[in-house]
């Protein structure tokens, strides 16, 4: 990427969740779903974010993205 180009907040999110730092994971998801991008919109079935599962953060996340009931 060139100097000034925009990270997606998913991308940070995945690498974080990717060290096992789920309060950062946690952190970059909210901002990756006020970004609207497309690839949050995989929250409900990548296996990636099997850990963050049980955790009603993510429940929490998932109905204010409309992903689940």
């Amino acid at each position: 990427k060139k100097k000034g180009d925009c990270v997606p907040a998913i991308n940070l999110a995945r690498a974080y969740l990717r060290m096992d730092d789920k309060a950062r994971a946690f952190q970059w998801l909210k901002t990756a779903c006020e970004e609207r991008n497309v690839y949050a919109l995989m929250l409900g079935s990548d296996p990636l974010y099997d850990p963050l599962r049980a955790d009603r953060h993510f429940t929490n996340l998932l109905r204010r993205m409309r992903l689940c009931v």
